[in-house]
């Protein structure tokens, strides 16, 4: 009788533990940029950016994204710490709004990340004078390296 109860508690352990270990691990993050953009497939310089989500491992692959996308655009952004991998979000809206969403958290699970987003308002845009575009909520974070892997997918939670 004992044997049983015993081998019922050490088998109820590793379940529990198997649960919360297939959760997954939170991935420190902080936000570094969080602003409304104007695009528009009409003008070079206000070209859409293809991916809504988008994860860069290294600074080179940040840079790049950044010279292709800010740069043209005057758009100032901080630059993120180079051991960091940084990751891209962008949520569409309309002609004169964008959802405004704050990143609550990020946990890395079966070779996914994923980031669970928080709405917290909508910004209302004035578009400038021959503006034919819509406008996105865009967010960059970066992110610890340490559970996050070359080709994860992005999966986003609202």
């Amino acid at each position: 009788m004992k044997r049983r109860v015993w081998l019922t508690v050490v088998l109820i352990i590793i379940a529990i533990l198997l649960v919360g270990c297939s959760k997954g691990k939170k991935v420190e993050f902080k936000e570094f940029y969080s602003q409304a953009i104007g695009f528009s497939e009409k003008d070079e310089m206000f070209k859409p950016i293809p991916e809504d989500e988008l994860l860069m491992i290294n600074n080179e692959e940040y840079t790049k994204f950044k010279d292709k996308y800010f740069t043209p655009r005057k758009i100032p952004i901080a630059s993120p710490d180079k051991e960091k991998a940084v990751v891209f979000i962008q949520m569409p809206g309309d002609e004169t709004t964008a959802p405004v969403f704050k990143i609550s958290k990020i946990t890395a699970v079966d070779g996914k990340l994923v980031v669970d987003l928080k709405k917290s308002g909508e910004a209302n845009l004035s578009p400038s004078e021959g503006f034919t575009g819509i406008f996105k909520w865009v967010v960059l974070a970066e992110i610890d390296k340490t559970e996050i892997t070359e080709n994860m997918e992005i999966v986003i939670k609202k």
